[in-house]
């Protein structure tokens, strides 16, 4: 989902909700008649001031109305209408203690009110207590069944704590009552996108609009849920839409940025974005959302200082704080040991003190016994990390091994459909909480949990801090430290995580006798071609990485390289290459070199992956990413007879191709710095007989090496979960 997908889908909602409700409460409560008795002996100015608060009130003139409702405390000390309406003003005003005080003492005196349970409830929703929360809507509707206001936030709690059925009953209850309930509808379509049910979700927050066509968070939200069915032009549609109704609103601008986004308009993206903050300049979601596109469009110390600004306005923030993370591993400048000490940050700020709620493990100890192995990923589709957890799949021994998937795909495909077929047990977890996410994970008495994602989008190491399992690893998807003290062991190997970088790490490495990537090539691998030179008559160099690691370092190395190979062109595929200003910004790094746009073939994402398996006939050297080193591609490329140049660095991210090429016996492709790197392309390139050869070799050479053999890989990955396991059954605590 674009940007701030889940922010505006979920939470920003829930509080709207909240704060429309309670300007209008009185009018509800009257409605459904459950407005609070006045005591029959009250004088009338002291009604006239009452009545005058809650005026003030619902026009949103807190102050005034304090002062009015403990101006009638001061002469009806125990009128509980005052007590619970200073109670949700307190509320309002961030005074929780306070506002809990208030809002008790007036259940005390009329404990069979439903307003002041629903007031009640909302307070302690506020401060996170969701379990009492529900009691006291619940208590709510147990008084007045036909309150609206009630069941829509006995809603939005039960969503809160993963009860997402029961959560959806109690909108629709709301609805029901009162069919015109703008925020219940809302709400449902909010509690129906996190159970991953788009296309009811789309209906509902329609009907939304139906009820208040001049509304804009259900047009946000539905423009998220179209670009979620892949919808994006009518995402688009409804983002202007939006705008049209009112220009002035930074969310709808933060969902029109996340949009374009989507669809690789990045300056217009960055556009929408600023617009926001022009609006709004301390919304983190924006700040978040801009670092985000800078990283895609391969500026990561631009990405580093937006996502500075966005923990700045809300330390609490854990995903913006893993953006920071990545986007830390993209930067040249940036040392391991620096991102190690981010990470452990990370770690005192979003995950220490959920060590607090551990529980002791009851999982049997017997160290050869069949193990339950659980896997942790947003991953399980078509995507390079769900290609190298494939052969796990494909080939664990179920009689050692009993496979459970914790899936937090939004958008099912063929991939997903067959990892769920190879699974003893598939949970698909999104829409679902970290907490309720670790309780699952304990309940299913899983043995070893594997972390597939590290700091990328959709992470869960907030389950992984409450220990849900006794063993914990990482492995595969993210180049780094988690920095967490509950993650045990990080699962790597010996290339790209040598001896000397093992105080990169929090965890105790442990290493696979090969490589941590295991690749046996995609079904559909097109036939392999000659090399184009051969009848181009010039030489092309390549790259067809994720955009966002081609800094800008990176392109003036290419381009000096293009430059010193006379004729030579550059192939370059990246989402966001279709905007014409990022086309503008490559070009104009390789003309500081001499190179004309005429040798610059500069090609936009491509969605189906046979076109991008066939761009591989159009490049004779693959030139790898630097610090951020290539993986998916540099197996493909190999796969398709295309060497490799990269240049090995200091840390993991910038050693994974190195990793590949040794395994598969191709070390002549490894360089140790830029001077290196430089010299073997221009090397390569001179030496047409050898390109020809490669074309002709490598795809059996690497089919012949341990890359590609995924028995022999999953035998050494059982191997050491064997062992991480049997070290718990004897005691044996991970060393980081």
């Amino acid at each position: 989902m674009p940007g701030c997908a889940k922010a505006a889908l979920g939470d920003t909602l829930m509080n709207r909700a909240q704060r429309r409700q309670t300007s209008r409460l009185a009018k509800r409560a009257r409605k459904r008649g459950v407005q609070p008795p006045v005591a029959a002996n009250l004088t009338s100015d002291i009604i006239r001031d009452l009545e005058s608060a809650v005026t003030l009130h619902q026009s949103g003139d807190l102050t005034r109305a304090a002062g009015l409702y403990q101006s009638v405390l001061d002469r009806y000390p125990d009128l509980p209408d005052a007590l619970n309406f200073l109670g949700v003003i307190a509320g309002e005003l961030g005074q929780a203690e306070k506002a809990l005080e208030l809002i008790e003492r007036s259940l005390t005196l009329d404990p069979a009110n439903a307003v002041y349970h629903n007031n009640h409830g909302n307070i302690l929703r506020q401060v996170g207590a969701f379990d009492e929360a529900i009691a006291a809507y619940k208590t709510a509707v147990g008084h007045a069944p036909e309150y609206a206001v009630a069941h829509n936030n006995l809603g939005i709690a039960l969503n809160r704590c993963g009860m997402a059925r029961d959560a959806e009953h109690s909108f629709r209850k709301a609805i029901e009552i009162e069919p015109e309930y703008y925020e219940a509808y809302n709400n449902l379509g909010t509690g129906l996108y996190l159970q991953a049910r788009f296309e009811e979700a789309s209906t509902v927050f329609r009907e939304a609009i139906s009820v208040a066509p001049k509304e804009l968070s259900a047009r946000n939200n539905l423009a998220n849920v179209m670009a979620m069915l892949g919808k994006i032009d009518d995402a688009e549609k409804q983002c202007r839409e939006a705008i049209s109704i009112d220009d002035s609103h930074a969310i709808t601008q933060l969902t029109f940025g996340g949009v374009l986004e989507a669809q690789g308009r990045f300056f217009e993206a960055e556009v929408a974005f600023r617009t926001a903050l022009d609006l709004e300049p301390n919304m983190p979601a924006a700040w978040n959302n801009l670092g985000n596109l800078f990283r895609a469009m391969g500026q990561p110390v631009d990405a580093i200082n937006s996502f500075r600004r966005a923990i700045a306005l809300d330390p609490s923030n854990a995903m913006a704080h893993s953006n920071l993370l990545f986007s830390l591993s993209l930067d040249p400048a940036t040392s391991a040991m620096t991102i190690k000490g981010e990470a452990e940050n990370w770690n005192s700020r979003h995950a220490a003190s959920l060590k607090e709620i551990k529980k002791l493990h009851l999982n049997d100890p017997i160290s050869d016994r069949r193990i339950r192995v659980g896997y942790v990923s947003p991953d399980f589709h078509d995507h390079a990390v769900g290609r190298f957890l494939s052969p796990l799949y494909a080939c664990h021994g179920r009689d050692k091994v009993e496979i459970y998937s914790y899936a937090d795909v939004a958008r099912v495909d063929d991939q997903t459909r067959w990892f769920e077929t190879h699974s003893d047990c598939w949970r698909r977890t999104f829409g679902q909480g970290d907490e309720q996410l670790a309780e699952q994970i304990r309940e299913d008495k899983i043995d070893v949990l594997i972390d597939v994602a590290g700091h990328t989008a959709g992470n869960r190491l907030l389950t992984f801090a409450r220990q849900p399992a006794p063993v914990q690893a990482s492995w595969l998807g993210y180049g780094g430290t988690t920095g967490l003290e509950a993650m045990g062991w990080r699962i790597t190997d010996s290339v790209t995580d040598p001896i000397e970088n093992e105080d990169h790490y929090c965890e105790n490495l442990i290493r696979l006798p090969d490589s941590l990537f295991c690749y046996a090539g995609d079904d559909d691998l097109p036939a392999i071609t000659d090399p184009p030179f051969e009848t181009a008559g010039y030489l092309t160099f390549g790259s067809l990485n994720n955009f966002s690691k081609l800094n800008d370092d990176t392109l003036r190395c290419w381009a000096e390289i293009v430059s010193a190979v006379p004729n030579s062109r550059m192939l370059i595929k990246g989402r966001g290459l279709g905007d014409q200003q990022l086309r503008q910004r490559v070009t104009a790094i390789f003309s500081a070199e001499g190179i004309s746009p005429d040798r610059l073939d500069l090609l936009d994402h491509l969605p189906k992956k046979s076109d991008h398996l066939s761009l591989f006939s159009k490049i004779d050297i693959m030139l790898d990413t630097f610090p951020y080193s290539g993986a998916t591609t540099i197996c493909e490329a190999l796969w398709m007879g295309v060497p490799v140049i990269t240049m090995a660095g200091d840390k993991y991210v910038s050693r994974m191709a190195a990793g590949i090429l040794k395994v598969a016996k191709l070390e002549e492709l490894i360089a140790e710095n830029r001077q290196s790197y430089i010299r073997l392309a221009k090397s390569l390139a001179d030496q047409k007989n050898r390109i020809s050869n490669y074309r002709k070799t490598l795809r059996r050479q690497v089919m012949h090496s341990p890359i590609a053999d995924q028995k022999q890989f999953v035998t050494a990955m059982e191997s050491v979960i064997r062992h991480m396991w049997t070290d718990w059954c004897n005691g044996v605590e991970p060393h980081g």
